[in-house]
């Protein structure tokens, strides 16, 4: 998140975009969803798709900001690599 503070537009967002908001994989994500770390997403009665409204975006971007999840628990968040496109091989 590099001090800079997300803030969506969106009314919702899928699960995809706030991963990437948080800086996380899709998989480290659902591994947080697991272990209520971050809070699970409602889904669309329709379309029966998880999504998160802007309350819930809000609370995800709390847990990474203060590195206090869902649950109470403490987690520790680590920087995203940096991706270099000319490493020696």
């Amino acid at each position: 998140m590099n001090g800079r503070k997300v803030k969506f537009e969106k009314a919702v967002v899928s699960v995809s975009e706030m991963a990437a908001a948080l800086d996380l994989s899709r998989s480290r994500f659902y591994q947080l969803l697991d272990a209520q770390i971050l809070p699970h997403p409602v889904y669309d009665i329709r379309t029966h798709r998880p999504i998160y409204p802007q309350d819930l975006q809000e609370k995800c971007l709390a847990v990474r900001q203060t590195g206090i999840g869902f649950n109470g628990q403490y987690i520790l968040f680590y920087s995203p690599r940096k991706n270099h496109e000319s490493a020696p091989k």
